[in-house]
């Protein structure tokens, strides 16, 4: 049996933004958006500029997820049985949310205790772990 693919374009952008499905539909309003996930047949999306988490369950309408000031988030990774990893890029952790959108607990230094520095993109494994990165100072000749 054939499938449709369906694409969805995330553009950055620092004003609010629709964004065009591939048969011209349009989701809802974005900010900055940034490590889209899709799991448990919803859209999930980071809007690094409002500090937030966002999700969308029909691919039309978006609702807060989670957020948190100062957060900056980027990426958002499936992690454990219930719980999701968030990447807070400025604020330099990583923040662990429940599935119903409350912050479980903060990681703020890896395992022997050095900081992360500017968190950045994340992925899942098959046994529920994440991996990601950490982009450090940005500089044009790094």
């Amino acid at each position: 049996m054939a499938r449709r693919l369906r694409v969805l374009l995330l553009a950055a952008s620092l004003t609010s933004t629709p964004f065009a499905l591939a048969d011209d539909t349009v989701l809802a309003q974005a900010n900055y958006p940034e490590g889209p996930l899709w799991s448990h047949r919803r859209l999930y999306y980071a809007e690094m500029v409002r500090d937030r988490v966002v999700v969308s369950a029909d691919l039309r309408t978006t609702a807060t997820f989670w957020q948190m000031p100062g957060c900056a988030p980027v990426s958002i990774a499936p992690y454990r049985q219930q719980e999701f990893l968030v990447l807070c890029h400025t604020a330099h952790k990583v923040v662990r949310v429940s599935a119903a959108g409350s912050t479980v607990g903060v990681i703020d230094r890896d395992s022997v205790g050095r900081p992360f520095f500017h968190p950045n993109a994340s992925t899942a494994d098959d046994k529920r772990g994440v991996y990601f990165t950490a982009s450090g100072d940005f500089h044009p000749s790094a």
